[in-house]
């Protein structure tokens, strides 16, 4: 049974805090989606994380669970993140239409295609393909940099630590300044 309150004790049980300043809240328990009593504890501790902070950015898994429409139906915006292959592409048109559905045609979704290999030849499917598959809704593209992101990750620190002229932190920074989540705004 769980219990009517998570507390903040809880909270900070499993939250870790980035030298940057951010925290991440994670726990190795996945099958907590999942099990029946999963729906009031996600919601409770979601409940508990947005109260101590003014942006909280949310990783929702592909997979279903019954609390996942309540978030949606709730949230201020909402960002897919996907890769340019065929099913994702068809599973993050599904997301899209889902939200939409709870939301109303207008709410802000926003798309980025991550791991984008940019050029002529580049990409099975085109940009302008993919703007008239997905209509109003704002498209981005992350460019595929694993160099940058490997020896950010082996190093143990941001990639702008790495390299500050990055084409990877550009197109991230674009991708926030047109979700008016500037540095600001995220700190």
């Amino acid at each position: 049974v769980i219990s009517k309150t998570i507390d903040v004790e809880f909270i900070n049980l499993i939250r870790q805090e980035h030298q940057r300043g951010f925290f991440v809240y994670s726990f190795k328990r996945p099958d907590i989606n999942t099990e029946l009593n999963g729906y009031e504890l996600v919601l409770r501790m979601l409940d508990a994380v947005t109260v101590q902070h003014e942006h909280t950015f949310l990783d929702i898994p592909y997979y279903e669970t019954e609390w996942k429409d309540d978030v949606l139906s709730v949230v201020n915006t909402c960002t897919i993140v996907s890769e340019l292959n065929l099913p994702a592409i068809k599973h993050t048109l599904d997301v899209v239409q889902r939200v939409r559905g709870l939301r109303g045609e207008n709410f802000p979704v926003h798309v980025i295609f991550n791991k984008h290999i940019g050029g002529l030849f580049g990409q099975r499917v085109s940009k302008s393909k993919l703007a008239s598959l997905f209509g109003k809704t704002s498209l981005f593209y992350i460019p595929d940099n694993r160099n940058l992101l490997e020896e950010s990750i082996d190093r143990g620190v941001p990639p702008s630590e790495v390299s500050t002229r990055s084409n990877f932190l550009r197109a991230l920074a674009k991708y926030l300044k047109m979700t008016k989540l500037t540095e600001d705004a995220i700190k």
